[in-house]
């Protein structure tokens, strides 16, 4: 019932962006209750249905959900990118492992507030495999990224620079 509701909304709004010359991108979502849009399958299937809709992939909510549902993450974003329709990259990090009974612990930092919290950590303080991802959205030709972190974000949109290849990202 809810999948329908927000599939004829999104057939709504992206009708009303549309007349209006404006893109409209759906965003993958972390596994929580109610949420819609969590599998990499849901964005196909949903970009597939309504012709003119984008992605907007969350590699953090990716990697959660890949956790959670039991799919590999490398994977999923390789069959949202096959759809030729991912507009941009939210592109953070989050410190969720899969079979631990308390939450995650990262490098530098204490546990995370919860077993899959998304904390939006900077690039490298987590343990998603980002430049893995990063390469896969390069060579996609995502253009749009979009550094995603409650951290000082200078340290990630270097660090995000250097996995891009653009030499003179310099500094931390």
């Amino acid at each position: 019932l809810h999948r329908g509701v927000a599939a004829a909304n999104l057939a709504a709004a992206l009708r009303t962006c549309t007349d209006e010359g404006v893109g409209l991108a759906v965003e993958n979502q972390v596994p929580r209750v109610g949420y819609l849009f969590q599998l990499p399958a849901e964005m196909v299937g949903i970009v597939h249905a309504l012709p003119g809709l984008r992605i907007c992939v969350d590699l953090g909510h990716l990697w959660i959900s890949s956790l959670v549902h039991g799919f590999d993450f490398l994977s999923g974003l390789r069959a949202m990118l096959a759809t030729g329709r991912v507009a941009s990259a939210h592109v953070h990090d989050n410190g969720a492992l899969l079979g631990t009974r308390e939450a995650g612990r990262f490098p530098g930092g204490p546990p995370t507030g919860s077993r899959f919290g998304d904390e939006h950590l900077a690039l490298g303080r987590g343990t998603i495999p980002i430049a893995a991802a990063v390469s896969h959205l390069k060579r996609a030709g995502v253009g749009v990224l979009v550094v995603e972190t409650l951290d000082p974000p200078l340290p990630s949109s270097r660090r995000l620079m250097r996995m891009l290849g653009y030499a003179a990202a310099g500094g931390a």
